[in-house]
């Protein structure tokens, strides 16, 4: 009687055979798994580095390759956001050739790419009570959301209060990533620009910032080289691969590319 006896099940619960299929397709198709879904991504770097311009490019890569994005701006207007990418998308600036709009939105108009019309201070509830809805209507892989000091912007009573409510927005939007089943990127201010290098300390507010992250990204400035940048990986909690990306800002595509080797000498 005993041994024909089920346990009961919980919800919160699982076994490997729960996981199996799941990890099967971990083995068999990790370029599939990797990258995308359920990651928090904290992308900072000093001002005027482009952080911006980076994640704008990235996502268009990421609605050109077949994946929903949601963009969140509570600094930049959208309307500035969607020229910016349109520039990205056509490669030029289109102000130069405003015949060829028409040609370019139409195109752009396809990519499944949605902005939350969102601005500054707004509180974290209803930017996920938003996001949940574009995850059911719109199949929304990644989400943007630039940045996390406008967004908590006179939020907080005092130095306590603001500590605590970033604390709490950090921990709800990891949340809502893993049950979600998507990635979130999360452009955060550095403490202070001093001009110098920039490391996981850098960002702005308590360690929970970066310890909830899957990953952290900095943008590093070169010094005496203005359009020489570098993505610096801090943190790659599945992967586990750091290392320095070096990029040039070509200004007539407002688009980020590999620079030649002579740059670095």
């Amino acid at each position: 009687m005993l041994k024909s006896a089920k346990g009961i099940k919980h919800d919160q619960i699982v076994d490997f055979q729960d996981l199996r299929e799941e990890v099967y397709n971990e083995i068999l198709y990790p370029d599939q798994t990797r990258g995308v879904q359920c990651e928090l991504t904290i992308l900072t770097g000093p001002t005027g580095a482009g952080k911006t311009t980076i994640i704008s490019q990235l996502s268009l890569d990421y609605c050109q390759s077949g994946v929903p994005t949601l963009w969140g701006s509570f600094e930049i207007m959208n309307k500035r956001l969607a020229k910016k990418m349109l520039y990205q998308f056509a490669g030029k600036d289109i102000s130069l050739e405003p015949e060829c709009f028409d040609e370019v939105a139409d195109k752009f108009q396809q990519l499944p790419l949605y902005f939350l019309k969102f601005f500054s201070s707004t509180a974290i509830k209803e930017v996920l009570k938003a996001c949940h809805h574009a995850v059911y209507a719109y199949d929304i892989r990644h989400i943007v959301l630039d940045n996390l000091q406008f967004m908590l912007s006179q939020q907080g009573r005092s130095g306590l209060d603001k500590w605590e409510l970033q604390d709490n927005a950090i921990a709800e939007i990891r949340q809502f990533a893993t049950e979600q089943n998507v990635h979130i990127t999360l452009v955060v201010h550095p403490r202070k620009d001093t001009g110098e290098e920039l490391d996981i300390n850098s960002i702005f507010g308590s360690a929970k910032v970066t310890q909830e992250a899957d990953n952290v990204v900095i943008i590093q400035k070169s010094p005496g080289k203005e359009d020489l940048r570098s993505l610096d990986i801090k943190k790659n909690r599945f992967d586990g691969t750091l290392g320095s990306l070096p990029y040039k800002f070509d200004r007539t595509t407002t688009k980020v590319k590999a620079p030649p080797p002579f740059f670095w000498v």
